[in-house]
């Protein structure tokens, strides 16, 4: 078990160094990639079934309690920011001149729900555990219903696909994974008690499946496209830039812990359900589009690296005086 529990801190200490091994392994072995694309969403499947599992309803009792601010804060991380920064997109897509399908992109990206390690980053940076967890189920379980939505909403004229079928996959995707989770629960609880300790390192495991599988057709982009590829790690940079800042001031929160949780929640999302999203839909109709989004998990990764050290700066020098932990604070 020692070696096991060794090779579990490593995946979740290390995770983001983990991603880009990955990426580097997508694209310079393109047969290995191309064997896990058609995978993508069974895949996905087995990632939010470890998420699931790891739920403790109970800690999540004091955050229920104030489920206002949850509702605003699931509202805002799928529909209200999604909107504005579309629109943001759309208008730095007219100024310059770039390609149409940079916005839908923008769109499909910022629109997922919280990313599975969300909570653990909470946990590194003393944001809002409990706050960021059940924003992660929350966002989870209403994606099917918001991302058809805002795709028929804002793009409905240019975009033609069948958005009860988007629909119909998404809840395919998230929802059996989250009733397979109930039924371990209850009818399997020996097999869910050794295995939910190393759900998390499970999860990244199996992302990093995913993160091959969706470098599939990338190489040829990078390496006969390389101005437009260096322009779309550079847009979206900036725009989860934007997406921690602006996140930082609508949450609408003083302390820095609540702050916090509402910019990782909004700005490292479930990257790799918008990747299977974009294969699903949008491969044959908007290719851009999914490469935009492949192209994503490197900034994904490398802002993580870039602001580890920024954020935790920021946090210390906040401090942790009595009851101002990771767990306390402002519950409303």
């Amino acid at each position: 078990m020692r070696p096991l529990l060794a090779v579990a801190n490593f995946l979740h200490h290390q995770f983001p160094v983990v991603m880009l091994t990955m990426l580097v392994v997508g694209l310079g072995v393109p047969a290995i990639a191309a064997f896990l694309n058609p995978l993508l969403l069974y895949i996905l499947m087995v990632v939010l079934f470890f998420n699931f599992l790891r739920i403790d309803f109970g800690v999540l009792l004091d955050e229920v309690r104030s489920w206002p601010y949850q509702l605003y804060l699931a509202a805002y991380t799928l529909l209200l920011f999604p909107v504005g920064i579309f629109y943001f997109g759309m208008g730095i897509t007219r100024a310059f001149g770039l390609p149409p399908e940079i916005p839908l992109a923008v769109l499909l990206y910022f629109a997922s729900p919280t990313a599975a390690v969300a909570p653990t980053l909470a946990l590194v940076f003393k944001g809002r555990f409990e706050r960021t967890l059940l924003n992660l189920i929350l966002t989870s379980l209403l994606v099917p219903f918001t991302l058809p939505f805002l795709v028929w909403a804002l793009r409905g004229e240019t975009v033609r696909i069948d958005y009860l079928h988007m629909a119909e996959r998404l809840t395919l995707m998230v929802f059996v994974p989250f009733v397979a989770s109930l039924f371990a629960r209850r009818v399997l609880p020996g097999f869910t008690a050794k295995v939910s300790p190393y759900a998390p390192s499970f999860s990244i495991a199996f992302l990093s499946l995913l993160t091959i599988g969706g470098m599939a057709g990338v190489r040829p982009v990078l390496m006969n496209e390389t101005g437009k590829v260096a322009l779309v790690l550079v847009l979206i940079t900036g725009l989860m830039v934007v997406a921690f800042i602006v996140s930082w001031f609508l949450s609408f929160k003083k302390d820095r812990a609540d702050r916090l949780t509402v910019s990782l929640a909004t700005t490292w999302i479930n990257v790799t359900l918008t990747l299977v999203v974009a294969q699903e839909f949008f491969r044959q109709t908007a290719p851009l589009v999914v490469v935009i989004i492949a192209l994503s998990f490197i900034p994904w990764n490398l802002t993580f690296l870039v602001a580890k050290p920024i954020i935790k700066r920021i946090m210390r020098e906040e401090g942790n005086g009595p009851g101002d932990t990771a767990g306390g604070g402002d519950r409303t």
